[in-house]
């Protein structure tokens, strides 16, 4: 499909009569279909067929220049009780609330997009399963880069660059990461530069909803309170932290596992931890 002349939106789809809009592509798809998207900007994608575990539904950039802006609509992506669906090479901007929102779905991923410019987070996840985020830049969002909002299960975000998130000169959400469900992974990931709050707004935030999570190997560093917060349950190790008010904070009455994570930069502490906090922790290092 492609956007301007030389399409319609009563073709068939090929590449020989392409669509013009993304919202009559993803009418059209079904199970096994892969949509592939000319440079242009395009409206608000909203899929509500699903694919199925064998014949997802892909939404791919043919090439670059692919933009899908809200035009102050609350989400520019917009993933509601569907299942089985690929996103990738695209840019998300210009939503009110969300660039991209998945809600009670399953087996959604999203590979190599740009996430930029939303007034709310970059994602938001609610009630969902087995959504992954990788090899995406999600920055500039006025909220965090990644917000679940509870319910979610097997989480996966990897290889991503989340950076200069939150800057709206509120307390709260403005976290590179904000994890509220089982099972997260968070991967390899470059977090920086996230939220404007010394004290509310951190790298990655697992909050008290958060349970078996796994944040390893990523370089954390230049976040506005803390690398990680960490609520809940979970493991934190082998991550790289620069410079923060804390490296890693832990609050959790459930436990929480911190190992082989390597500290350079200045830090009130690299490991502190609250009152009455379950930390299990070994193997870190400071150096200069």
């Amino acid at each position: 499909m492609k956007a301007g002349a030389g399409c319609t939106d009563t073709g068939s789809g090929t590449r020989a009569r392409p669509l013009c809009t993304v919202a009559r592509a993803a009418a059209a798809a079904r199970p096994g279909t892969v949509v592939l998207i000319r440079a242009g900007r395009y409206g608000v994608l909203a899929p509500r067929v699903s694919g199925t575990p064998r014949a997802p539904i892909s939404f791919t950039a043919a090439e670059r220049g692919v933009v899908l802006a809200a035009g102050g609509r609350p989400a520019a992506v917009n993933v509601n009780r569907v299942h089985d669906l690929r996103f990738a090479g695209l840019t998300v901007t210009g939503a009110a609330r969300q660039g991209v929102w998945v809600g009670s779905s399953a087996r959604i991923s999203f590979t190599a997009l740009t996430v930029r410019g939303n007034r709310g987070p970059g994602f938001q996840v609610k009630r969902s399963a087995r959504v992954t985020v990788s090899r995406s830049v999600i920055a500039g969002n006025k909220l965090a880069g990644v917000m679940e909002a509870g319910g979610n299960r097997a989480t996966v975000y990897a290889g991503n660059r989340i950076a200069g998130n939150g800057h709206d000169r509120r307390a709260f959400n403005g976290d590179g990461i904000i994890l509220a469900g089982r099972g997260a992974v968070v991967r390899g990931n470059r977090i920086s530069a996230n939220g404007d709050h010394r004290l509310y707004e951190h790298g990655v935030y697992a909050s008290a909803a958060a349970a078996g999570y796994l944040v390893e190997r990523n370089l954390i560093t230049g976040n506005s309170a803390t690398g990680v917060k960490a609520q809940g349950s979970g493991s934190i190790r082998s991550n790289t932290f620069g410079s923060s008010r804390f490296g890693i904070y832990v609050d959790s009455r459930a436990g929480v596992r911190v190992c082989a994570n390597t500290f350079r930069g200045s830090f009130a502490r690299p490991v502190a931890t609250a009152s009455g906090a379950r930390v299990l922790a070994y193997g870190n290092k400071l150096t200069p």
